[in-house]
């Protein structure tokens, strides 16, 4: 099931939870399933977080943005794989962008597993702050937004292959799947629909892209650890990049 939170940002609180039963994952009917069954150390993973591994910052030795999707066997259709699989070389064939003085490039995994909640247990790191994070994301086919062709939540990445199948009917087939989960992955990174660049666009004409304003946003908001509502012009918000803790 996923956990959609609905968040207090005023008091930092959250005050309701909705539980959704996914078709393809029976052992997610569990009330401890959005902390992998073990509430007291995984108290709450959000699904939707990367690591950052600082290296050199430079051209040739980049600080990397890493992320795993993974999804169940059989679980995306032909099409949603590729479509998956394009989004990650979007991000992957990317040069290496400047922030602030630090170069930075991507390194996005997918992979078919038999667990997508095991293979996200185990992308478990410990962040420079000495929390424990993960890198891993999982992805599945759903239908719980009708009006969006795809969703990112606080539990996973879904495709909305109902609306995806009729948009392909009616002859919106190219970029459709890849630019979807361009822009999902977005939000696993740290993206948000207020912000103004390629990614985040919510259309299909243009489909969204990476672009390099959007890897400068989500990379500036790495370790951040809220929102921040005092005055809108001073909105910092949550990251979802933590930096690796360097042993």
């Amino acid at each position: 099931m996923t956990v959609t939170q609905e968040y207090n940002a005023k008091f930092f609180l959250v005050v309701n939870l909705t539980l959704i039963y996914h078709k393809n994952n029976a052992r997610s009917v569990t009330f401890y399933n959005y902390g992998f069954n073990n509430p007291i150390k995984y108290n709450d993973p959000t699904g939707k977080d990367g690591e950052v591994i600082e290296n050199d910052g430079t051209q040739t030795n980049p600080d990397i943005i890493h992320a795993a999707y993974y999804y169940q066997n059989g679980s995306l259709s032909n099409a949603e794989v590729k479509g998956l699989n394009d989004a990650a070389s979007a991000y992957n064939n990317a040069k290496p962008v400047q922030v602030k003085g630090r170069y930075v490039k991507y390194n996005i995994e997918v992979q078919e597993v038999d667990d997508s909640n095991a293979a996200k247990v185990a992308t478990e790191f410990t962040d420079k702050n000495g929390e424990s994070r993960f890198y891993g994301n999982i992805v599945e086919a759903n239908e719980t937004d009708q009006d969006k062709f795809g969703s990112a939540n606080s539990w996973h990445i879904g495709i909305n292959s109902g609306k995806i199948t009729n948009a392909i009917k009616n002859g919106e087939l190219t970029g459709l799947i890849k630019g979807t989960f361009i822009h999902e992955i977005g939000h696993t990174l740290g993206g948000l629909h207020e912000d103004i660049n390629s990614v985040m666009y919510e259309g299909i004409n243009p489909y969204p892209k990476l672009d390099n304003s959007f890897t400068k946003t989500v990379f500036n908001r790495r370790d951040a650890l809220r929102y921040y509502y005092e005055e809108a012009s001073k909105r910092i918000p949550m990251g979802r990049l933590w930096t690796l803790k360097k042993q």
